[in-house]
């Protein structure tokens, strides 16, 4: 039997699918964040090795690997598994065909980061796309950032209740609102998960917030 394997690396997680010639799914998992510009070399290496077992991938022979991620992550794998090839593509040659333009169009990708391509008469454009810390308007990480930043100024009496200072300390395991700084600091100790995948996360409830007619929230959507 056959094996292939497809990983898609975003800023905050790491899914891989192992399947036959068929497309018969052997086995779906998903790690930790793999990417260089917000992983530290240790939990890069232990999110890969998570990765590597729950797929069973050690000494195998893989056909290839495609899909989205760094080169460092297939070369890394290499030295784990026999791999013949490897087909690594940008996100707007999947993003396109998955979303169902086959043509000119405009897909937006919005996660950890962010991404708007465009497909215009044979050619390819981009905007954003640098990376949570400076730029991906939009992004989950950018909405995460402003939310904190609202409750921080609600908390130091700087801006307007929100609710959102409750949620953001419950979010990070807290209970009370007096405990904003505290349940904030906390994001810089997490050895399993990055502060920007940790404020990305908190999106949901930024959006929750919104619908229970939270001014900050919507200001913020």
């Amino acid at each position: 039997m056959k094996k292939y394997l497809a990983i898609d690396s975003g800023g905050s997680k790491t899914a891989a699918i192992l399947y036959d010639e068929d497309l018969n799914r052997l086995a779906v998992t998903t790690a930790g964040r793999m990417r260089t510009n917000t992983t530290a070399d240790d939990l890069y290496e232990k999110h890969l090795q998570d990765l590597v077992g729950s797929l069973g991938l050690e000494g195998e022979t893989i056909e290839q690997i495609s899909g989205v991620c760094e080169s460092r992550v297939t070369d890394r794998i290499k030295t784990i598994s026999n791999v013949k090839s490897v087909e690594i593509v940008g996100e707007h040659e999947l993003g396109f065909p998955a979303a169902g333009v086959l043509g000119d169009g405009i897909l937006a990708l919005c996660g950890t980061g962010a991404t708007v391509f465009a497909r215009y008469q044979g050619q390819s454009f981009s905007l954003g796309g640098y990376g949570a810390a400076v730029s991906d308007e939009g992004s989950g990480y950018y909405i995460g950032r402003k939310a904190y930043n609202a409750a921080i100024r609600d908390y130091e009496g700087r801006g307007p209740r929100t609710q959102l200072t409750q949620m953001l300390v419950e979010r990070l395991g807290f209970f009370t609102r007096d405990q904003l700084r505290g349940a904030i600091f906390s994001i810089y100790a997490n050895a399993d998960r990055s502060p920007v995948a940790t404020v990305a996360s908190f999106v949901p409830d930024v959006v929750r917030a919104a619908s229970l007619g939270d001014a900050e929230a919507q200001r913020i959507l």
